[in-house]
């Protein structure tokens, strides 16, 4: 018998592989699949855009809870959250998470490992683990008390899966710009518009290091096109043939979609599992 370890942010499973027709045992499935992810845009994109989504699988995220001794309820969801400066830079800001739960636990990065806290420091990434479902969340970034984005569109969650959500500086703002150079186009932009009748989503699928990108590229996953902020696009429900799209080698996933003078008003679903498992 031949075995092989496969080490997960501090889990190991073993995987043994048959030799000569000999039955072995089948690795954690939990160590092959991924999360599924909605992907949420605070400002609707009106033009063809780059996201980068960093998948992390089930035991991996089951590992990183337990930086923070939270175990994972698999009948509630998790939020993760990039806050990005006015040079679309990572910013440290206070999340605010609303309605509030008693019952979550609010996490940052800390490089490869996670610590307990709600304000995201260099690497600009903070979250919630165990959010009530179906919820509708609404996320603002506070840099030193300021509002500096809320999101449009209600983030909505669903047991056992992870919302991702960039919060930068946004029309939702309405204030005087602060004296704070990362800061100072808060409160100047204003609505976004578009005279196109669709864009191009470019999406990046890698795998998580930590819940960071690692840039290494994941192929086989599926991406799908939810047309409005509703979570009623399930990770493996069916899809038409133009809201669907599967990453490539490189692990992109080209995605057209419909937009209005609003652009694009919903969100993507990404899951799948890890290419890797299969290989072996």
């Amino acid at each position: 018998m031949r075995c092989i370890e496969l080490f997960a942010l501090g889990a190991t499973a073993v995987h043994c592989r048959p030799i000569l027709g000999i039955e072995t045992t089948e690795l954690d499935p939990s160590a092959c699949t991924f999360v599924p992810q909605r992907i949420y845009f605070a400002d609707k994109p009106t033009a063809d855009a780059r996201v980068v989504v960093a998948m992390v699988t089930e035991a991996e995220l089951t590992a990183l809870a337990a930086d923070v001794d939270v175990p994972l309820d698999p009948t509630r969801g998790h939020v993760l959250t990039e806050i990005r400066d006015c040079e679309n830079e990572p910013a440290a800001a206070r999340l605010e998470v609303a309605p509030s739960d008693p019952g979550a636990t609010p996490f940052v990065t800390q490089g490869e490992t996670l610590g307990r806290g709600d304000t995201s420091g260099v690497e600009g990434v903070t979250g919630v683990f165990n959010t009530l479902v179906p919820t509708e969340l609404e996320l603002t970034a506070l840099p030193e008390e300021l509002s500096v984005e809320s999101s449009q569109g209600d983030v909505v969650m669903q047991a056992g899966e992870l919302a991702r959500i960039t919060l930068s500086p946004n029309s939702e703002v309405d204030v005087s710009p602060p004296d704070v150079d990362e800061w100072r186009c808060v409160g100047t932009i204003s609505e976004p518009t578009t005279t196109e009748a669709n864009l191009t989503l470019d999406v990046d699928v890698q795998r998580a290091r930590g819940l960071l990108p690692s840039g290494l590229s994941v192929a086989g996953l599926r991406v799908v096109v939810c047309r409005d902020d509703a979570a009623g696009c399930a990770p493996d429900g069916p899809a038409r043939a133009e809201d669907e799209a599967f990453t490539d080698a490189s692990g992109r996933a080209l995605v057209r979609v419909d937009i209005d003078e609003g652009g694009f008003d919903g969100h993507l679903v990404v899951s799948g599992s890890n290419p890797d498992c299969a290989a072996e």
